[in-house]
């Protein structure tokens, strides 16, 4: 899995096994974009 800010940056890589929950207390607030497998895509924003 990565996570890109809203520039494009990579700000995150990491591997997850089933089940396990996306920690993003370590990022800044702002919109994001995570790709998964890099198949599937979603956004979120950190408030």
């Amino acid at each position: 899995m990565s996570v890109y800010n809203v520039l494009g940056k990579l700000v995150l890589v990491r591997n997850f096994a089933d089940g396990e929950l996306l920690n993003v207390t370590v990022l800044a607030s702002g919109i994001y974009t995570i790709k998964i497998n890099n198949k599937m895509t979603l956004k979120f924003i950190k408030a």
